[in-house]
């Protein structure tokens, strides 16, 4: 008991040591603390799935404890000028085993800090600075790693399901107005610079993160996209947009690769869209349709695109909300069709796979399950 007393006597001497040299630093003196803005997030789940291999032969019970913690901090540098970073860890229970005891690897921190390839640990999840108001009023430009989330999420969103959740290194600039709002912005998905990774004291370790020898520079995967909301009534919006997703990278000439992964090598898609949105009273209603076109390579020699894409998906929903129910319940319907053709060049009627993923969404055309009709009970 006097050992923790004498612990928590300590801690609070140096939060108070700390706080008085912040406080006669004059650096931070000039610090407005009614302009920062700090949040945060806990986020536990505990998941049981059944059969989670969809088998009739093997059993895949699997259980898991997970959490997402976020902490976030923002500040109005100006009324037009702020700055916004959002750290998020993320894992899976458990998960930060030694490979030395446990002979598996390890998803935890130790694995993530060094590599970040997607797994769970501690991130970046959000850090951009937003400016308002350039040039014209209504103008915008958002630049960092941010969410981008447009519509219902279907082609881009944030996946707040995820425990990780989705967010882009991206530019984005946003003009509103009352009639129309228009979003046109740039995304780097993969990166190819040798001298980023800064790995055996490399160029990065020096703080300069472009190789030492010349090599192309374009040899990424980039997505632009132009996002057009249109509001010609009162909670109604018609929604028409395009995307292109561009990978310059060489492909290792495998089709699984291609076709089992958006962030594939040596593909060039593009995505024309439209949504209309809108509600009346308690009912509300959405219909979403898109068609993507392209080419992918699934031979070495890069730029080939020797299969030619040609993919639709589409979407509609509709529900009513009890406003009389005190806790305001919605009872919906929604139905979902799509259907992939990548056909190669020379055979013109061949169709490579039945699959199409479009965002989060990915439909089998022969799945009886392609048309869906569920109820959405929301509080």
């Amino acid at each position: 008991m006097k050992g923790s007393r004498l612990s928590g006597w300590l801690t609070l001497a140096v939060f108070a040591t700390v706080g008085g040299v912040i406080a006669a630093d004059p650096a931070f003196a000039k610090v407005d603390v009614d302009k920062f803005t700090i949040g945060g997030e806990a986020r536990i789940r505990y998941e049981y799935r059944t059969n989670a291999g969809f088998s009739t032969t093997t059993n895949a019970n699997e259980s898991a404890a997970s959490h997402r913690v976020r902490v976030s901090v923002g500040y109005d540098l100006t009324p037009d000028v702020s700055f916004f970073a959002q750290l998020q860890d993320a894992r899976v229970w458990g998960s930060e085993c030694n490979v030395a005891v446990c002979g598996v690897g390890s998803t935890g921190i130790g694995t993530v800090s060094s590599a970040n390839n997607g797994g769970t640990g501690v991130d970046l999840h959000q850090g951009y600075l937003l400016v308002k108001n350039i040039l014209t009023p209504g103008l915008s430009m958002k630049a960092g790693r941010q969410e981008i989330t447009f519509g219902d999420h279907r082609l881009f969103g944030n996946f707040g399901w995820s425990q990780i959740g989705n967010s882009f290194d991206a530019v984005r600039l946003t003009h509103a107005s009352p009639m129309a709002d228009l979003d046109l912005f740039w995304a780097r998905i993969a990166d190819t610079e040798g001298g980023a990774l800064g790995s055996n004291g490399g160029a990065a370790a020096h703080g300069v993160i472009f190789p030492a020898a010349g090599a192309k520079a374009t040899t990424d995967q980039d997505i632009y996209g132009a996002y057009l909301t249109l509001k010609p009534v009162a909670n109604w919006t018609i929604e028409p947009y395009y995307f292109l997703l561009k990978d310059s990278r060489a492909n290792g000439g495998t089709l699984a690769g291609v076709v089992a992964t958006p962030q594939a090598p040596d593909q060039v898609l593009n995505t024309v869209g439209g949504r209309i949105n809108g509600k009346a009273a308690g009912l509300d209603a959405t219909v979403e349709g898109v068609y993507q076109f392209g080419g992918i390579g699934d031979i070495a020699t890069s730029g080939a695109h020797n299969l030619a894409v040609h993919s639709y998906a589409g979407a509609a929903k509709a529900g009513y909300t009890l406003e009389v129910v005190p806790m305001k319940p919605r009872i919906g319907v929604e139905v979902v069709d799509g259907l992939l053709e990548a056909v190669a060049l020379d055979e013109p009627h061949g169709v490579v796979g039945p699959a199409v993923a479009v965002g989060a969404q990915a439909v089998d055309r022969d799945d009886p399950r392609v048309l869906q009709a569920s109820g959405d009970l929301r509080l």
